[in-house]
């Protein structure tokens, strides 16, 4: 046990000593590359182009955007801007009505009327809607079979549906 602790750690120095060996021998390589002139123009020249490619796909991204009608980003970020501009004012005219009013006067505005009854409500209405009436008084008896099935019917209130309306008429052309 005492022979593999000693073979794992003069491989992990022999390990750190070549990592060493190879950084040394790439930042000297790396520091003569980069001192030159050469490369200096180089990458000047790659950081040019870089920006002018940016530059030219922002414009063409721009007016393919204006010729669909579209918001570019400088758009949309100046959008951004004044609606918070527009924020603070609100909140700067909030202030100085708090100020001039007291918050005892301000009452909550009421709620917007309620249109749609609950489920169980619905249900409610309806029976009262379809209310059966029964005959005021007691009817004579019936002397034929389609006097007693008029008679023995019962009534239901119901609404009447709104008429149809009627297609409009074609144009023609003259």
């Amino acid at each position: 046990m005492k022979i593999a602790r000693s073979q794992s750690k003069e491989s992990a120095l022999n390990l750190r000593k070549a990592v060493d060996a190879l950084e040394g021998r790439v930042d000297a390589m790396s520091t003569a590359l980069f001192e030159t002139p050469s490369f200096a123009k180089t990458a000047n020249m790659a950081n040019t182009f870089q920006r002018r490619v940016k530059k030219g796909v922002a414009n063409r991204m721009g007016k393919r955007l204006a010729f669909y009608n579209m918001p570019s980003r400088e758009d949309v970020t100046a959008l951004g801007e004044r609606i918070i501009s527009v924020e603070d004012r609100l909140v700067r005219i909030e202030a100085m009505l708090l100020k001039l009013i007291p918050a005892e006067a301000v009452q909550p505005a009421p709620g917007p009327r309620r249109t749609k009854r609950p489920p169980g409500a619905k249900a409610a209405a309806r029976a009262t809607r379809t209310k059966t009436v029964a005959p005021a008084s007691p009817a004579p008896a019936p002397k034929t079979k389609a006097a007693a099935a008029k008679t023995t019917t019962k009534r239901t209130t119901t609404r009447k549906k709104p008429a149809a309306k009627k297609p409009a008429a074609k144009r023609t052309k003259t």
